[in-house]
Protein backbone atom coordinates (compact mmCIF):
# COMPACT_ATOMS: atom_id res chain seq x y z
CA UNK A 1 0.00 0.00 0.00
CA UNK A 2 1.53 3.85 -1.11
CA UNK A 3 2.17 5.92 2.29
CA UNK A 4 -0.03 8.83 2.42
CA UNK A 5 0.32 12.23 0.50
CA UNK A 6 3.54 14.02 1.82
CA UNK A 7 5.16 10.68 3.27
CA UNK A 8 7.68 8.02 1.91
CA UNK A 9 7.75 4.78 2.51
CA UNK A 10 11.13 3.11 3.31
CA UNK A 11 11.38 -0.55 2.53
CA UNK A 12 14.22 -2.27 4.25
CA UNK A 13 15.66 -5.85 4.39
CA UNK A 14 18.89 -7.66 4.92
CA UNK A 15 20.29 -10.89 3.66
CA UNK A 16 22.97 -12.76 4.78
CA UNK A 17 25.53 -15.13 2.91
CA UNK A 18 26.77 -17.04 6.23
CA UNK A 19 29.65 -18.81 3.86
CA UNK A 20 31.20 -15.86 2.69
CA UNK A 21 30.32 -13.92 5.98
CA UNK A 22 28.66 -11.03 4.21
CA UNK A 23 25.22 -9.10 4.66
CA UNK A 24 23.75 -7.83 2.07
CA UNK A 25 21.18 -4.36 2.77
CA UNK A 26 18.12 -3.49 0.45
CA UNK A 27 16.34 -0.16 0.82
CA UNK A 28 13.44 0.94 -1.58
CA UNK A 29 11.59 4.83 -1.04
CA UNK A 30 8.63 5.63 -2.29
CA UNK A 31 5.82 8.41 -2.82
CA UNK A 32 2.55 8.43 -2.42
CA UNK A 33 1.64 6.88 -5.96
CA UNK A 34 3.74 3.98 -5.71
CA UNK A 35 6.82 5.15 -7.57
CA UNK A 36 10.22 4.39 -6.62
CA UNK A 37 12.11 7.20 -5.52
CA UNK A 38 15.41 6.04 -4.53
CA UNK A 39 17.10 2.60 -3.72
CA UNK A 40 20.02 1.19 -1.60
CA UNK A 41 22.18 -1.41 -2.34
CA UNK A 42 25.03 -1.82 0.41
CA UNK A 43 27.30 -4.69 1.32
CA UNK A 44 29.05 -5.07 4.30
CA UNK A 45 31.99 -7.98 6.50
CA UNK A 46 29.64 -9.21 9.30
CA UNK A 47 29.47 -11.86 11.08
CA UNK A 48 26.31 -14.25 9.78
CA UNK A 49 23.64 -12.72 11.97
CA UNK A 50 20.44 -12.18 10.70
CA UNK A 51 19.51 -9.51 14.08
CA UNK A 52 22.45 -8.10 13.56
CA UNK A 53 21.92 -7.50 9.76
CA UNK A 54 18.60 -6.46 9.93
CA UNK A 55 19.65 -3.66 12.68
CA UNK A 56 22.30 -2.39 10.15
CA UNK A 57 19.83 -2.26 7.57
CA UNK A 58 17.53 -0.02 9.99
CA UNK A 59 20.26 2.13 10.68
CA UNK A 60 21.37 2.69 7.17
CA UNK A 61 17.75 3.39 5.55
CA UNK A 62 17.48 5.72 8.81
CA UNK A 63 20.25 7.61 7.79
CA UNK A 64 19.80 7.29 3.64
CA UNK A 65 16.01 8.93 4.59
CA UNK A 66 18.04 11.99 6.72
CA UNK A 67 20.68 12.25 3.86
CA UNK A 68 17.48 12.55 0.81
CA UNK A 69 15.86 15.13 2.73
CA UNK A 70 12.62 13.03 3.64
CA UNK A 71 11.04 14.26 6.93
CA UNK A 72 8.09 12.27 6.88
CA UNK A 73 8.42 8.72 6.67
CA UNK A 74 6.89 4.99 7.10
CA UNK A 75 9.36 2.31 8.04
CA UNK A 76 8.45 -0.97 7.17
CA UNK A 77 10.52 -4.71 7.80
CA UNK A 78 9.95 -8.01 7.59
CA UNK A 79 11.58 -8.62 10.86
CA UNK A 80 9.73 -8.03 13.64
CA UNK A 81 12.16 -8.58 16.76
CA UNK A 82 13.21 -5.19 15.04
CA UNK A 83 10.20 -3.36 14.57
CA UNK A 84 9.32 -4.04 18.01
CA UNK A 85 12.75 -2.91 19.32
CA UNK A 86 12.62 0.78 16.97
CA UNK A 87 9.20 1.04 18.28
CA UNK A 88 9.47 0.06 22.19
CA UNK A 89 13.75 1.28 22.43
CA UNK A 90 15.63 -1.32 21.81
CA UNK A 91 17.23 -3.02 25.58
CA UNK A 92 20.45 -3.98 26.21
CA UNK A 93 24.17 -2.81 25.03
CA UNK A 94 24.70 -5.77 22.03
CA UNK A 95 25.23 -4.41 18.86
CA UNK A 96 22.05 -4.78 17.70
CA UNK A 97 20.39 -2.77 20.47
CA UNK A 98 23.35 -0.38 19.79
CA UNK A 99 22.15 0.23 16.14
CA UNK A 100 18.55 0.13 16.85
CA UNK A 101 19.12 3.26 19.58
CA UNK A 102 21.25 5.09 17.06
CA UNK A 103 18.46 4.59 14.10
CA UNK A 104 16.10 6.02 16.64
CA UNK A 105 18.07 8.62 17.27
CA UNK A 106 18.48 9.86 13.65
CA UNK A 107 14.74 9.23 13.22
CA UNK A 108 13.76 11.77 16.70
CA UNK A 109 15.28 14.53 14.23
CA UNK A 110 12.84 13.72 11.77
CA UNK A 111 8.77 15.70 11.61
CA UNK A 112 7.17 12.42 11.90
CA UNK A 113 7.93 8.75 11.49
CA UNK A 114 6.35 5.67 12.24
CA UNK A 115 7.38 1.79 11.87
CA UNK A 116 5.25 -1.08 10.68
CA UNK A 117 5.95 -4.75 10.58
CA UNK A 118 5.09 -6.66 7.54
CA UNK A 119 5.42 -9.67 5.96
CA UNK A 120 8.19 -11.05 4.13
CA UNK A 121 6.00 -11.18 0.49
CA UNK A 122 5.25 -8.34 1.17
CA UNK A 123 8.98 -7.08 1.12
CA UNK A 124 10.11 -8.65 -2.16
CA UNK A 125 11.51 -5.47 -4.05
CA UNK A 126 13.83 -5.02 -0.59
CA UNK A 127 14.28 -8.31 -0.27
CA UNK A 128 15.07 -8.58 -4.35
CA UNK A 129 17.91 -5.31 -3.70
CA UNK A 130 19.45 -6.99 -0.24
CA UNK A 131 20.45 -9.90 -2.03
CA UNK A 132 21.60 -7.82 -4.84
CA UNK A 133 23.88 -5.75 -2.68
CA UNK A 134 25.58 -9.47 -1.74
CA UNK A 135 27.21 -9.42 -5.23
CA UNK A 136 27.96 -5.98 -5.54
CA UNK A 137 31.50 -4.42 -5.34
CA UNK A 138 30.46 -1.39 -3.83
CA UNK A 139 27.20 0.52 -2.49
CA UNK A 140 24.59 1.64 -4.97
CA UNK A 141 22.50 4.39 -4.42
CA UNK A 142 19.92 5.09 -7.28
CA UNK A 143 17.17 7.01 -8.10
CA UNK A 144 16.30 5.07 -11.23
CA UNK A 145 15.07 1.71 -11.00
CA UNK A 146 17.74 -0.78 -10.93
CA UNK A 147 17.43 -4.00 -12.64
CA UNK A 148 17.58 -6.14 -10.10
CA UNK A 149 13.64 -5.35 -8.97
CA UNK A 150 12.27 -3.71 -12.27
CA UNK A 151 10.09 -7.24 -13.05
CA UNK A 152 9.00 -6.68 -8.85
CA UNK A 153 7.09 -3.45 -9.85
Amino acid sequence: MPPPQGIVKINLDASVDKHLSLAGFGVVVRDSKGHVLATMRMKQNLLPDPHLSESYVVFYASKFAMELGFQRIILEGDALNIVEGIKNGAQGWDSSSMLILDARSLLAQLQQWTVAHIQRGFNSVAHALAISALSIANSMFDIEVPQCIAHLL
